[in-house]
């Protein structure tokens, strides 16, 4: 029989000071890094440490990062903005294929269109086999990217 081995669920912080990022975890203390992307492995080995266990056993489930208050609300704005800017653009798509199919079906060519809408006429067609955002129209296949 395998022994079920317990995952410790541990959150780090991660605070600049100098030119070094301390790292806080809640209940074991604190480490260091020198770069932002080594916090997670950081802190699963000071709890692994501290705990005598193998690091496999530690799961990081979130890197808080903390800096001065005026940056953190900076990084907080500018996250909502772009998450913001893109729902607007996906809705912005979902109003331009509307609007191609409408103009389609008035007879309207791929030119006329583009012209009115202000977008290239390949951008058009894209539109126009488009049937939504996450499915294509069975004359438009999905492509492989190696």
């Amino acid at each position: 029989m395998v022994a079920v081995t317990r995952k410790i669920r541990v959150e780090a912080v991660a605070s600049r000071e100098g030119d070094w990022w301390v790292v806080d975890v809640a209940g074991y203390g604190a480490t260091q890094t020198r770069r932002l992307d080594d916090v997670e492995p950081m802190a699963a080995d000071l709890v692994a440490s501290l705990e005598d266990i193998d690091v496999s056993a530690v799961e990081v489930t979130n890197v808080v990062v903390r800096l001065n208050g005026d940056l953190d609300t900076a990084v907080r704005e500018a996250r909502a903005a772009v998450k913001e800017a893109a729902e607007a653009q996906k809705l912005a798509g979902q109003q331009q294929r509307q609007l191609v199919r409408q103009l389609r079906a008035r007879n309207l060519s791929v030119r006329e269109i583009a012209s009115i809408l202000g977008v290239t006429p390949g951008r058009v067609s894209q539109l126009s086999r488009t049937l939504s955002p996450n499915r294509r129209s069975p004359r438009s296949p999905t492509r492989i990217r190696a």
